[in-house]
């Protein structure tokens, strides 16, 4: 799974001018006229997807109002099956938490403190035994249920999509 460029293809790439004066590929728009209707259905995914995550700030956002995001890009199709239940373990850790279905929580701050105190175990536990592998593989789902959350809150900050692609 290539989380980077995951919603890439919904996002209309950045004005050129953008990362270093570069212009980015063509976007949707630019390529209408000659694609014809097969070119307006990413621009219709990119709507959707700007029109869900503009209602929604993972930043601030209560467990109940993360789990209808999480249906609404499902039932949109902007979601994989295997995504979606990995997204929704998201909701398993703040009901292990303890976190209300309505209190107000950022799940960016959240998965970096998980994270953390993962990093941390791992740390403790190498140095008291050798059986530990010393890969990033124990910390690969929290990284993506991080860079999911981080493409959430820029596309939630940034709406039109201006710029959004120099997160790929």
């Amino acid at each position: 799974m290539n989380i980077p460029s995951i919603l890439l293809r919904y996002l209309v790439p950045a004005k050129p001018g953008h990362q270093g004066g570069a212009a980015g590929p063509p976007t949707a728009a630019s390529a209408a006229p000659s694609a014809g209707p097969a070119a307006a259905a990413p621009a219709r995914s990119a709507d959707a997807i700007r029109d869900i995550l503009g209602q929604y700030d993972v930043t601030d956002i209560s467990p109940r109002a993360f789990s209808e995001m999480l249906q609404k890009l499902r039932q949109a199709g902007l979601l994989a099956e295997k995504d979606f239940q990995e997204l929704s373990l998201i909701r398993l850790d703040l009901d292990r938490e303890g976190t209300g279905p309505d209190e107000r929580v950022n799940l960016l701050d959240l998965c970096r403190r998980q994270l953390e105190r993962l990093r941390d175990e791992l740390r403790d536990l190498r140095k008291r035994t050798a059986s530990v592998p010393a890969d990033a593989s124990l910390e690969a789902p929290l990284l993506r249920r991080l860079e999911w959350l981080r493409k959430f809150a820029a596309i939630h900050g940034n709406p039109a999509g201006e710029g959004v692609n120099a997160l790929a």
